[in-house]
């Protein structure tokens, strides 16, 4: 499957394997929109052990029970 300039949504971006993921899929040319679940310390999981990945995609914070937001986001 060509992903080179595809959008792509990953969902449960910080845990260990949508965190990886996403750097497949950054590596493969897709533009990544990593859904990391919100908390009081602003932390993304994973994601944050790899400081240059945020530089190449776009983080949002949110709930996937959400179904509102996730409607706004998919959109």
């Amino acid at each position: 499957m060509e992903l080179n300039g595809k959008s792509v949504l990953v969902t449960g971006a910080d845990g260990f394997i949508g965190s990886h993921l996403c750097e497949s899929l950054i590596q493969e040319g897709a533009k990544v929109t990593a859904l990391a679940q919100y908390n009081s310390f602003n932390s993304w999981g994973w994601l944050d052990e790899n400081p240059e990945l945020h530089k190449q995609l776009t983080v949002v914070t949110g709930d996937i029970r959400d179904g509102e937001f996730c409607r706004n986001l998919t959109e």
